[in-house]
C-alpha cells in the first residue's frame, strides 16, 4: 500500500472510496481547513480538490449547488 498524500492545508486525513479499473485514477475524500471535499488522484497530478478543479480548471460556477447541499446537510441535524 502506498500513501496517496493529502489536501494541502487541513488535517493530514483522507480516504479513498473508488478506483478507476487500471488503478491510475482514484476518488475519495479529504480534510481543507473549513470542509471536507471530494479528490480526484493521478501519479501525474497527484491528489486535487474536485471542487477546486471544477471551478478553476474547467470554469464552472458551483455557487448555486453548493448553497443547495449546505442547505441539505444543515436541515437534516
Amino acid at each position: 500500500m502506498v500513501g496517496l498524500g493529502d489536501l494541502s492545508g487541513g488535517m493530514f486525513l483522507s480516504g479513498a472510496q473508488a478506483t478507476s479499473a487500471n488503478g491510475s485514477v482514484i476518488v475519495g475524500f479529504g480534510q481543507l481547513p473549513l470542509r471536507t471535499d471530494a479528490f480526484l488522484w493521478t501519479a501525474k497530478d497527484g491528489m486535487r480538490s474536485l471542487q477546486d478543479m471544477l471551478t478553476s480548471e474547467l470554469g464552472l460556477d458551483l455557487a448555486d449547488t453548493i448553497s443547495r447541499l449546505e442547505h441539505c446537510n444543515t436541515s437534516r441535524l
